[in-house]
């Protein structure tokens, strides 16, 4: 089990970490697990209030219970998807609903997650002769779909394309735009993305 996990609502991050696992700044509210109502009411307050910037993070001894807990107040869903690079050393980015992406989709039933990832990438960009390199850091983020809370967690791979051929955009998963970037560009696609994905392209600069 994570000695930290790190969600986002948005842009704004929750994190539940072990005791002592963790050292937050003062721009962090701090917590420590009491029971489960105290825990939804934290959740709750979370999520509705979008204009307070202060990030939030909940400690406890035991992660495999503070894990069980806070999912209990999501639907949870997974997905996988992919950091593509080619043979010019440029990365393969889409742009859905006017920010800056990496193709990636649900998981089906009785699909590895490797397959998955190779699957979306290749539905939302055309681009298929690919490789899986390594696995990278799974991301959590939070969104709402009427009333309901859903918490998806998103395994992704660091893959190698072996060819440069155009990227195609999936128009009906409202992709407008699939393009080869180079390393220099990145600050255009940083400055245009969710924040969840900032620790995954962060990658390119290792």
């Amino acid at each position: 089990m994570h000695q930290i996990f790190k969600i986002f609502f948005e842009d704004r991050i929750f994190i539940l970490a072990k005791d002592n696992a963790f050292s937050p700044d003062n721009s962090y509210t701090i917590y420590h697990y009491e029971n489960l109502n105290k825990l939804n009411h934290i959740i709750t307050g979370f999520e509705k209030d979008k204009d307070n910037n202060r990030k939030i993070v909940v400690f406890h001894h035991d992660m495999d219970l503070l894990w069980k807990k806070f999912k209990s107040n999501f639907k949870f869903i997974c997905a996988s998807g992919g950091l593509v690079m080619n043979t010019e050393h440029k990365y393969l980015f889409i742009k859905r609903l006017e920010k800056w992406d990496l193709p990636k989709g649900k998981i089906e039933k009785n699909e590895k997650i490797e397959h998955t990832a190779i699957r979306e990438v290749g539905e939302e960009t055309g681009i298929y002769d690919l490789q899986i390199i390594r696995s990278l850091d799974s991301t959590y983020h939070t969104y709402k779909i009427k009333d309901k809370l859903i918490l998806k967690r998103t395994y992704w791979f660091l893959m190698k394309c072996n060819n440069i051929i155009s990227p195609i955009p999936q128009t009906e998963e409202n992709i407008t735009e699939a393009r080869w970037i180079d390393k220099a560009d990145l600050a255009m696609i940083t400055g245009n993305t969710y924040a969840s994905l900032i620790d995954v392209i962060r990658y390119i600069s290792e």
